[in-house]
């Protein structure tokens, strides 16, 4: 059984936060940037499974691509330049890496109950 990493807990609410701007008022666009800029920025990807790192980096390369100009951060360049598509795309992507999250917390927790109940906890 592996342990889960320090500071999960913390990217597991920031993933949440996430989510509820991602469904919120505004542009798909609008939506995305918010995200990444109030939530998903403060994830450290070694707060993640390892199982998940890599698609976590991914999706974070991808919507900070194209190099800040005029004051207009990484995030909002890269997006504004996405097709909407593209834009609907990493919005699907960000969902898809909340459930894999979610859940490896279940199934840590679900593992964490186990070993804490012995033979006399069983009927």
């Amino acid at each position: 059984m592996s342990s889960l990493p320090n500071g999960i807990h913390y990217a597991a609410e920031k993933f949440n936060a996430a989510l509820y701007t991602l469904t919120g008022p505004g542009s798909q666009r609008e939506r995305l940037a918010n995200a990444h800029e109030d939530s998903i920025i403060s994830v450290r990807p070694e707060t993640l499974p390892e199982a998940m790192r890599y698609s976590f980096n991914e999706f974070r390369e991808a919507i900070t691509s194209v190099p800040s100009n005029l004051g207009e951060g990484a995030v909002i360049a890269s997006i504004a330049r996405m097709s909407d598509d593209r834009v609907s795309e990493m919005v699907r992507r960000f969902v898809s890496l909340y459930l894999e999250l979610q859940f490896a917390l279940r199934v840590a927790e679900s593992r964490s109950l186990d070993s804490e109940s012995g033979p006399d906890d069983e009927a």
